[in-house]
């Protein structure tokens, strides 16, 4: 059995942000989640997300994996 100091649940915006930060901080971590990017990855279109003003969910996503 692996063990980590931190189990992040979830694959949205939310747990892949807590990843990013995880990683700067050289915190062993590990994902759980089954739909990659979660429901905002299926997003037609978000708009207003800070650094872009209109992006894909999927594109998102993909830049935050």
């Amino acid at each position: 059995m692996e063990e980590h100091e931190l189990i992040i649940i979830g694959n949205g915006p939310a747990g892949l942000s807590a990843a990013i930060y995880a990683s700067r901080y050289h915190i062993d971590f590990i994902v759980i989640g089954s739909n990659p990017g979660g429901y905002a990855g299926m997003a037609h279109e978000i708009v207003n997300f800070p650094s872009y003003e209109k992006i894909s969910g999927v594109e998102l996503m993909t830049k935050m994996m």
